[in-house]
C-alpha cells in the first residue's frame, strides 16, 4: 500500500508540474542559458545571433553591439535563474531572476530584478523574441511588434 501511495503521489506531482508550465523544452532551456551567459560575457555578437529573424532584419548588428556596449556600462550580470514559464500565443514566456552589480564612480550596489522574457520557435529553431530590458538594455526589448 505504501509503494502504491508513493507512486500515486509522484504521478500527481508530475502532473501538477507539467500543467503549471514549469517544464521547458531542453533546447529552449539551452538557448536561454546560452543567451544570458553571453550577456554576462558582454558577447553582444552572440546575443544578436540568437534574436528572431525579424529583429535582425530591422536592426544592424554593429548598431546593436555598439548600443548594448554603451547601455551596459556599469552593469555586471552576476547570475540569472529561470523561475517559471508559460506558453502564450505560440511563444514561451519565461520569468527570470537577474542578480546585478551596478557601479558608478561613487558607489556599487547589488540589485535583483525579475523579468518576463519571450522566446519563439521558428521553423523548428528557438529564438529570443524579448530578452527583458533589465532597466538598462532597451535593445533587449521586443522592438518587433506583431
Amino acid at each position: 500500500m505504501y509503494k502504491v501511495c508513493n507512486v500515486f503521489l509522484l504521478a500527481i506531482s508530475s502532473f501538477v508540474v507539467a500543467c503549471s508550465g514549469n517544464t521547458i523544452d531542453p533546447s529552449l532551456n539551452e538557448l536561454v542559458n546560452k543567451y544570458y551567459a553571453a550577456q554576462q560575457n558582454k558577447d553582444w555578437s552572440s546575443t544578436y545571433d540568437m534574436r528572431i529573424p525579424a529583429f535582425k532584419k530591422i536592426t544592424e548588428k554593429k548598431y546593436y553591439q555598439d548600443e548594448m556596449n554603451k547601455n551596459d556600462k556599469g552593469w555586471k550580470l552576476n547570475s540569472f535563474k529561470i523561475m517559471e514559464s508559460d506558453t502564450t500565443a505560440g511563444r514561451v514566456v519565461i520569468k527570470i531572476k537577474f542578480d546585478f552589480t551596478v557601479s558608478s564612480d561613487e558607489e556599487s550596489r547589488d540589485i535583483q530584478l525579475f523579468e518576463n522574457t519571450t522566446w519563439e520557435k521558428i521553423n523548428g529553431k528557438w529564438y529570443c523574441y524579448n530578452a527583458g530590458h533589465q532597466y538598462h538594455l532597451p535593445l533587449n526589448d521586443s522592438i518587433v511588434r506583431d
